[in-house]
């Protein structure tokens, strides 16, 4: 009798499996929202009036990453840096990420730059590679182009506008993020 009640009522249940979305990457999941936190190096070269620099700069960053459109995402960042010839300067950012597959993507962006000398802006193409089953590791390229203000004066101080002077810096880097 038991039995004959197990049958009828494996029978009669609704036995569906659960498979993914076929358009769902892993790591994406429900949520159109992620964090992420990492550190970037920098290098390149900034020119003023007064004379050429060699632009050397560590940054721990902070970012927020909203899928937007598919698996594209667009992306808000800030960072506070250390090293040449600024010192120390945050840095915010916003760029489109075009996720071409679920282990690349390439983008473009706007930057704003304030250091303890200069206060520059400009624009950014970086190029992203995830790696780890659920793609919450990624390694950043990135090439920049940069204008603005640099004070070699006496005072050093970007707000001190009587020393500054044009500069724009070209540059490259490199980073590494941890996206929750």
């Amino acid at each position: 009798m038991i039995s004959a009640l197990l049958t009828l009522t494996l029978l009669a249940a609704d036995v569906t499996t659960l498979e993914p979305d076929p358009n769902e990457w892993p790591g994406e999941g429900e949520r159109r929202t992620h964090f992420g936190i990492g550190a970037r190096v920098h290098a390149g070269a900034l020119d003023s009036v007064g004379g050429a620099a060699l632009l050397l700069l560590s940054e721990v960053t902070g970012f927020v990453s909203v899928r937007v459109v598919g698996h594209h995402e667009v992306r808000v960042g800030w960072g506070l840096l250390a090293g040449w010839p600024d010192t120390v300067a945050g840095e915010s950012n916003l760029s489109f990420r075009f996720n071409l597959t679920p282990r690349f993507s390439v983008g473009a962006g706007l930057f704003s730059f304030i250091g303890f000398y200069s206060l520059r802006g400009g624009v950014e193409l970086p190029v992203g590679l995830r790696f780890g089953p659920t793609r919450r590791h990624e390694i950043t390229f990135s090439v920049r182009a940069e204008a603005g203000g640099f004070n070699r004066g006496i005072t050093f101080a970007w707000y001190d506008f009587e020393h500054l002077s044009f500069a724009y810096a070209l540059s490259a880097m490199v980073g590494y993020s941890a996206i929750f």
